[in-house]
């Protein structure tokens, strides 16, 4: 596989679920369906299935694993195997199939797989930063967020609890690699920016100012052959707080 950057790691390796921590593992059910779940969007058909199982800890703990830069365009989430059906430049996929999305539109489809759509919210911010980060249980939370306090607002945002504010879709990762790159670029090739991997470091402590180096995405090693996309739009902390969140969370078909 072409990564279109360098090759992802896998952060697994450096943490994990310590016995000491606070950790239900008890398989918590979510939905149940006999048929298809529907989402919004013309071309979307989650996958049929029967019952869909999560395991996560008490508290989630996370790890910031990434920033995206956004000059108002959502990014995609998808199998790094499929992202090269995505030709958001070169074919114009971006201005026919983007722009005019909802903005609690949750997914739509790439090629034979499906891709999330995560961000960015343009009541939140215009231009802007989205943090990437990782919790020890494998979910994936992307958020952007504005607030006197830029750190404690992230943080604040990864804490929230609540409903989505949209439909839920399902995502197949069978290459074992999650690519989140600019829905405007091409998945691949010329028109694509380069991935890079998944490095743990510190949450910023302000929002900051784009740098002077081109855009780029994330790889992300994948911790379950499928993921649940959940989103939460503009949503208020306080008079001068508020975020938009995309979570991604490692999910499995029930096997009973």
């Amino acid at each position: 596989m072409d990564p279109g950057g360098p090759v992802g790691h896998d952060l697994r390796d450096r943490r994990g679920v310590h016995p000491e921590e606070d950790v239900d593992v008890r398989p918590r059910i979510l939905g149940r369906t006999g048929g298809r779940a529907a989402h919004r969007g013309p071309d979307i058909e989650t996958a049929e299935r029967e019952a869909v199982w999560i395991l996560f800890p008490v508290d989630r703990t996370w790890q910031h694993i990434g920033r995206l830069w956004t000059n108002g365009e959502p990014y995609l989430a998808i199998d790094a195997d499929s992202r090269h059906h995505w030709l958001g430049f070169s074919q114009d996929e971006y201005f026919d199939r983007i722009v005019d999305l909802n903005d609690d539109q949750t997914a739509i489809a790439v090629g034979p797989e499906t891709a999330a759509v995560v961000g960015a919210d343009g009541v939140v911010r215009d231009d802007s930063w989205k943090e990437v980060f990782e919790s020890a249980d494998g979910t994936i939370a992307i958020v952007q967020a504005s607030g006197d306090d830029y750190r404690q607002t992230v943080a604040a945002a990864l804490k929230h609890v609540g409903d989505p504010t949209g439909p839920s879709a399902l995502i197949n990762v069978g290459s074992g690699e999650i690519a989140i790159f600019s829905a405007a670029s091409d998945g691949t090739g010329h028109n694509s920016m380069t991935l890079l991997p998944a490095r743990a470091g510190e949450t910023p402590s302000e929002h900051g100012s784009p740098t002077s180096e081109p855009d780029t995405g994330l790889l992300v090693t994948a911790w379950a052959p499928q993921y649940r996309v959940d989103i939460w739009t503009y949503t208020e902390l306080d008079d001068s707080s508020c975020f938009a969140r995309w979570l991604l969370v490692p999910v499995q078909p029930d096997s009973a």
